[in-house]
């Protein structure tokens, strides 16, 4: 069983070439580092954002109030035959339309409209009679 020192001397010629460049390549350098002063960056003034127009640009009037919102959904219910008395939910959205939701007593009529802000016009519209079902 002699093989080991043969084996060793076999490992370390084939590791010889990569000693080699690892010695080549560990040399000293030395970099000489010169220090100039660059000029300033270049002064940008700031730059303002463009005026975006808001979502909802209500007519010269202003629009409707929510008060008119609210009569002109009553309106459209009674005309449609239901009978509701009061008001569940009245919210301007952001496209400046009008959400609507009147019921009537206990499980009576309901309506879910949706009218122009700025008209009143009704865009869309859900009503239920007593006994139907109002699909959201």
């Amino acid at each position: 069983m002699e093989r080991g020192p043969r084996l060793i001397y076999a490992s370390a010629m084939r590791l010889a070439p990569l000693l080699a460049a690892l010695a080549l390549s560990s040399a000293c350098v030395s970099v000489h580092e010169t220090t100039r002063e660059l000029p300033p960056p270049p002064v940008q003034e700031p730059v303002a954002a463009p005026a975006q127009a808001p979502a909802y640009a209500p007519a010269a009037g202003g629009g409707i109030s929510r008060e008119e919102a609210i009569r002109l959904a009553f309106g459209y219910a009674q005309d449609r035959g239901l009978h509701v008395d009061r008001v569940h939910h009245a919210a301007l959205d952001a496209g400046g339309r009008w959400e609507i939701e009147l019921r009537g007593p206990e499980e009576g009529d309901r309506a879910k409209m949706l009218l122009d802000g700025t008209d009143g016009r009704l865009l869309k519209g859900r009503f239920r009679e007593t006994g139907e079902s109002l699909n959201d």
